[in-house]
């Protein structure tokens, strides 16, 4: 429901969706409704609402899937949403949002609606989570492989 508000054209949708998302009792996956629902009104002030809402309280879901459906979202409208670069790399670090936003970025940058110069400023962390990221996965597969070298010993 709160999606299709967004869809309305009128100028009361963004101040409306803006004191819910606000509201103490407001939970995550309707934060995250929220933040579509404003991306529809494609403009660039909805983006710099959008902005505004995420700083004042971030949606973190334990489902991968509504973070990249609200990235998605932001995708299908890159000439407003690039309103939204450099400020979303602030989230970066959060695991929950690592991957969407390189997505996101990434397809601004394909688009050339967005400058590389700006993401040097990001250089650092973008390679410090890269370098994470690596060892995390270097871990798992040491893990597995003793896991499963044990396995076999015992037959």
């Amino acid at each position: 429901m709160l999606e299709k508000i967004g869809k309305i054209d009128d100028e009361r949708v963004i101040p409306y969706l803006e004191n819910y998302y606000k509201k103490e009792s407001t939970k995550t996956d309707v934060q995250i409704s929220i933040l579509k629902s404003i991306s529809y009104q494609k403009s660039k002030a909805a983006y710099k609402k959008i902005n505004e809402l995420l700083e004042y309280d971030l949606p973190i879901s334990d489902l991968q899937y509504e973070i990249g459906s609200l990235f998605y979202a932001f995708e299908k409208d890159p000439e407003n949403s690039k309103e939204l670069f450099p400020e979303i790399f602030q989230y970066y670090s959060i695991k929950e949002y690592n991957r969407p936003i390189i997505n996101f970025c990434n397809s601004l940058l394909e688009q050339k609606l967005i400058s590389v110069k700006k993401l040097k400023e990001f250089k650092k962390i973008i390679l410090t989570n890269t370098k994470l990221e690596y060892k995390r996965v270097a871990s798992w597969n040491e893990k597995k492989q003793g896991r499963a070298r044990s396995y076999n010993s015992r037959r």
